[in-house]
C-alpha cells in the first residue's frame, strides 16, 4: 500500500521530469510512455539505454529508481535515488521517496554518529556548495579580523580606549568554524566512495576470486565503502564491519570520487 501510493505521488514529478528530457532523447520518450502503459521491463530498458548516453542525467536516474520500484526491487530504487541524492542534494523527490522506503532496506538502522552526521546533514549539501560557504566565512572573517586588529593599533598609537570586539566578526567566527568543520567532514566523505548491491544477491569473498573463501552474503540494497578496485572486483567495507571482494557489476555507486 505505501508503494502505491509512494508511486502516484511521484507520478507527478515523473510528468515534469520529462520536458526536461523528452526532446533531444528519444529513449526518454519510450521510456515514459512504456511506464505510463505499465510495460515496466520494457520502460526500464529505455531507460538504461539513456543510462549508457548520460550516467548523469537526474530526471532519468530517478525515473529509473521509480520503475524499479514498481518491478519490485526497492534496493534497486534505493541506489537509483542514491545517487541522484548525490548529484543534487536539494532534490526533495528524491529524498522522501528513499525515506519512505528505507524500512525496507539492509543496514537501515546507522549505528555510528558519523552515518547520522552523514546522512542527516552531509547529503543535504554537495562538495562545491560547502566549500563556497567555507570560502565566504573566510573571507569574511579575515575581513573582520583585519579591521579590528587596524582598530586596536591605531587605539594603542593614540593612546585611545581598546574597541570592542565587533558582533560581526564573532558571527562570522561561528560560522566559519561549523562551515569548516562540515566541509572537512564531506571531503573525508568524498574520499570514501561509496555503492550500493544492486544484484538480487552479492557474495563477499575473502579476495578477488570466486574460488576463495565466501565471507558473507549481501543482500539488495546494502550500502557498502568502496576501498579498491581491481579488474571487476571491488574491496569494499560494509557498515557493520564485514570486509571483503564483491563483483563490480553487483554494485552501482552513489557517492565519491573514485569510480567504477
Amino acid at each position: 500500500m505505501t508503494y502505491k501510493i509512494l508511486i502516484l505521488f511521484n507520478l507527478l514529478f515523473f510528468s515534469i521530469a520529462i520536458s526536461a528530457t523528452s526532446s533531444s532523447n528519444p529513449n526518454f520518450d519510450k521510456g515514459i510512455q512504456s511506464f505510463k502503459q505499465k510495460n515496466f521491463s520494457e520502460a526500464l530498458e529505455h531507460f538504461k539505454n539513456v543510462d549508457l548516453e548520460n550516467k548523469n542525467n537526474i530526471a532519468n536516474l530517478f525515473n529509473i529508481g521509480l520503475t524499479e520500484l514498481k518491478l519490485g526491487h526497492p534496493g534497486k530504487a534505493a541506489a537509483f535515488w542514491k545517487k541522484v541524492i548525490h548529484l543534487q542534494p536539494q532534490h526533495s523527490q528524491a529524498r522522501k521517496s528513499l525515506n519512505s522506503i528505507t524500512k525496507n532496506l539492509p543496514n537501515r538502522n546507522r549505528h555510528s554518529n558519523w552515518e547520522k552526521i552523514r546522512y542527516y546533514v552531509l547529503t543535504y549539501f554537495s562538495l562545491n556548495q560547502l566549500m563556497f560557504f567555507f570560502t565566504v566565512f573566510f573571507a569574511g572573517t579575515s575581513i573582520a579580523i583585519i579591521k579590528y586588529f587596524t582598530k586596536r593599533h591605531i587605539a594603542i598609537k593614540n593612546h585611545f580606549s581598546m574597541p570592542e570586539l565587533p558582533k560581526l566578526y564573532i558571527f562570522f567566527m561561528i560560522f566559519f568554524l561549523v562551515a569548516s568543520f562540515l566541509f572537512v567532514c564531506k571531503l573525508y566523505d568524498h574520499n570514501q566512495p561509496r555503492a550500493t548491491v544492486v544484484a538480487d544477491l552479492s557474495n563477499l569473498y575473502l579476495s578477488p576470486s570466486e574460488e576463495d573463501i565466501k565471507i558473507n552474503e549481501l543482500d539488495q540494497g546494502t550500502e557498502i565503502i568502496i576501498k579498491n578496485i581491481r579488474d571487476n572486483w571491488v574491496h569494499i567495507l560494509t557498515l557493520t564491519g564485514n570486509e571483503g571482494w564483491v563483483k563490480s557489476t553487483e554494485l552501482l555507486q552513489t557517492s565519491g570520487s573514485q569510480r567504477l
